[in-house]
């Protein structure tokens, strides 16, 4: 039978001498067979600190763009997810667009929303 190691986890108490000691011998196990998975930057590690793990195929990207949540629009935000990304992107790629005052470039913003 197997053992589920979320429950050493959760039952784990460092004052115990006896816990303290199955760690160590884990670890020493570990050691033997994949002393890699106890280097600091393993990637269980990461997962375990909440560390984002990046690999070639999951980086971040971030863009120099504006956050408009949906929910601020005035009508229907349940469902306006489209009209705040189409939103976000005029704001952040108009630098005309930019010099305009705050009123105006609402009702511009709608006007090209609504144009897409």
């Amino acid at each position: 039978m197997k053992i589920e190691l979320k429950n050493f986890f959760k039952y784990y108490n460092g004052d115990l001498s006896h816990h303290k000691e199955s760690v160590d011998k884990l670890a020493e196990e570990i050691a033997k067979v994949a002393p890699e998975l106890l280097d600091d930057d393993s990637e269980w590690v990461a997962i375990f600190r909440n560390q984002k793990v990046n690999t070639d195929k999951d980086q971040d990207v971030v863009l120099p763009v504006l956050y408009y949540p949906q929910t601020d629009n005035y009508t229907q935000p349940e469902r306006t997810c489209n009209s705040s990304a189409c939103a976000m992107a005029l704001e952040s790629n108009y630098k005309e667009y930019n010099k305009i005052q705050p009123t105006i470039k609402t009702q511009i913003l709608e006007a090209r929303v609504l144009e897409l």
